[in-house]
Parts: C-alpha cells; structure tokens; sequence
C-alpha cells in the first residue's frame, strides 16, 4: 500500500507584502528629497569658476529623480492584491500522483501502478519512468521543504 502524501505552498502573508511597498515606496520618497535637494543645488549654487563641478548636481539629481520614478513604479505595478498567486501541490492518495507546480504543465495526474522506476538525474528534478516507455518529471525544487522533498522521494523509489 502507498502512504498518503500531501505538500501545499504556503502563500506570502498581505501584510509583510504590504509593509514591503511602504519600504520601497519611503525608498523611493527619500530619493525624490536626494533629487530636489541636488536640483536645488544645480540652479541656485553657482560657483564662478570652470571646473564644471555644477553639472554633478544636475546628473545626481536626474540619476536620483530617474530610479525614485522607476522604483515607484515598479513597486505599485507588481502585482494585484485581487490576483492570487498560483497554487503549486503533490498529493499521493489511494495510488494516484497529482502535482501542479509550476504554471506551464498545469495539473498532472499519474496512476503509481504504471510507474516502472524512479531517477533523480539532478537536484532539481525527479523523473518518473512509466511501463509505456513515457517519462513524467516532477520539478521537486519547486517543493520549498527538503524534507518534503526527501519524504516525496522515498515514497516512490519504494514503488
């Protein structure tokens, strides 16, 4: 008889999410300060000499005002709080294999009777070689425990 196994990802917490955007949002506030006070600097403390040292006042201040927009943006474009992010499972239940981990596969289901043997080649994958000759290969980095990780590998090279 094959043991029940079940892993669910655990998803990211709204508020440290939240605490995150007020990070990089004061970030990019204090750069927006770095900017108007280097631009400040440029159009009011003009030296007479011409060294051109001016000039570092207007770049800082354009460099400053350039990454405070982008980290703004950036920071209110990632991501809807309506959206879920996607749910990445392996569950073994009365002999069937069903995995989701990553977007591009989608859902997989596969009967254990019909695996032949079990390989890990790499960390990153375990490859599941079926009697009919096809090959299922379940991305076992995208588990974030290891020993789930390990539980989920001895559970099928036992099969």
């Amino acid at each position: 008889m094959i043991p029940d196994y079940s892993f669910r990802t655990d998803h990211p917490n709204p508020r440290t999410t939240r605490m995150l955007h007020l990070l990089f949002y004061f970030g990019a506030l204090l750069l927006l300060v770095a900017a108007v006070h280097s631009l400040y600097l440029y159009f009011t403390a003009w030296t007479t000499g011409d060294d051109g040292s001016h000039l570092w006042s207007l770049v800082l201040g354009l460099v400053y005002l350039l990454v405070s927009v982008l980290i703004a943006y950036f920071t209110y474009n990632h991501g809807d709080d309506e959206v879920a992010p996607p749910d990445r499972y392996v569950e073994i239940e009365d002999g069937v294999l069903m995995f989701s981990l990553d977007q591009v596969s989608g859902r997989q289901v596969v009967d254990l009777s019909a695996v032949g043997s079990v390989s890990r080649p790499s960390v990153r994958e375990l490859v599941l070689a079926l009697r009919d000759g096809r090959q299922v290969v379940l991305p076992v980095y995208l588990i974030d425990d290891e020993e789930k990780q390990r539980e989920l590998e001895a559970i099928l090279t036992k099969l």
